[in-house]
C-alpha cells in the first residue's frame, strides 16, 4: 500500500486487534515491524493530510468505528475524580483505532499514578519495559498522573485526554521507529528521540495528531494541546546545552 501506516494492518496478521469485546486485551506477541524514523513520521503525516483533503475518504473501518464510539460518549461533569473514574481504556482504544489503527494496544498498559515526590515533575510519562532490541516482545506502561480530590470539569477531562494522547505517541515511537544500536541496546539520538524524548520525530506526529484532533475529534474541545510548544522549548534547551547544532537545525525545521 502507499502509506506504512495502513502496510500496519497487514504486518501485524489478519486484523488481529479489532475485537468483539471492547474490553478484552491482547497479550504482547511478536516484536513490531519497525521503520527508519524519518521516513515513518513523513508518512504518517502524509497519510493523515491526505484523508484531511480528500475529506475522510480512505478511512479504514477501525477508524470510522472510534469517531462513533469518539461522538457518542457522554460524561458527567461536576462529580468528583474518586465517584467517576475516567475511563482510560476506552480513551486509549479510541485513540489507537483511529490515529494509529490499532497498532499499540497490545503493547501498551496505561494506569494512574499517584503524585509523589519521586513523580513530582511530570503529568505522564511513557516507559519501555524492555529496550533491548533482541527483546522477543514489547511492553509499554504509560502512566498518567492522578488528581484527586476534584470535581470533573470539561478543562480537567481535557487535561487527562491531552496527557494520554501525547503519552500514546511517544509509544508508537518507541514501537515502531527503528532504535539506534548501542551493543545491541535502544538509545535515544538527536534525530530520532530527541534528548528529552521531543525530538523531530515526536515533533512531526504530535503536529499531525494535533491537526487531525482539533479536526475529527472538536465537538468536545476547542482545540487540542498535546504541549507541543513546550515540549520542543525543553528539547531546544537540551540541545543547546549539549551544543547539538544538527539537531537544533532538525527542530528548526519542524516548526516552520
Amino acid at each position: 500500500m502507499q502509506y506504512l501506516l495502513k502496510s500496519w494492518l497487514t504486518s501485524l496478521g489478519p486484523r488481529p486487534l479489532v475485537r468483539k469485546d471492547a474490553s478484552q486485551r491482547l497479550e504482547p506477541a511478536a516484536v513490531p515491524p519497525r521503520y527508519v524514523c524519518e521516513e515513518l513520521t513523513t508518512e504518517f503525516a502524509n497519510y493523515w493530510t491526505k484523508i484531511q483533503e480528500d475529506d475522510n475518504e480512505g478511512l479504514e473501518e477501525i477508524q470510522l468505528s472510534a469517531l462513533i464510539r469518539w461522538h457518542a460518549f457522554r460524561f458527567k461533569f461536576g462529580k468528583s475524580t474518586e465517584e467517576q473514574p475516567l475511563p482510560l481504556d476506552f480513551f486509549v482504544d479510541i485513540f489507537d483505532d483511529y490515529f494509529f489503527l490499532g497498532a499499540l494496544r497490545q503493547y501498551i498498559k496505561v494506569k494512574l499514578a499517584d503524585d509523589t515526590p519521586a513523580n513530582s515533575g511530570w503529568v505522564g510519562i511513557t516507559k519501555r519495559k524492555e529496550s533491548c532490541i533482541s527483546s522477543a516482545t514489547r511492553e509499554i506502561q504509560i502512566e498518567v498522573k492522578r488528581q484527586p480530590n476534584q470535581l470533573w470539569t470539561h478543562k480537567l477531562v481535557h487535561e487527562y485526554l491531552d496527557t494520554l494522547l501525547h503519552e500514546m505517541i511517544h509509544a508508537f515511537l518507541i514501537l515502531y521507529s527503528a532504535p539506534v544500536a548501542s551493543q545491541g541496546c535502544h538509545h535515544r539520538t538527536v534525530e530520532t528521540e530527541g534528548l528529552t524524548g521531543h525530538g523531530p520525530c515526536w515533533v512531526k506526529v504530535a503536529a499531525a495528531v494535533a491537526a487531525e484532533a482539533d479536526r475529527s475529534l472538536g465537538v468536545l474541545w476547542h482545540k487540542w494541546d498535546l504541549g507541543i510548544a513546550s515540549a520542543r522549548l525543553s528539547e531546544g534547551e537540551a540541545l543547546r546545552r549539549s551544543n547539538e547544532l544538527k539537531g537544533l537545525n532538525m527542530m528548526d525545521k519542524e516548526s516552520g
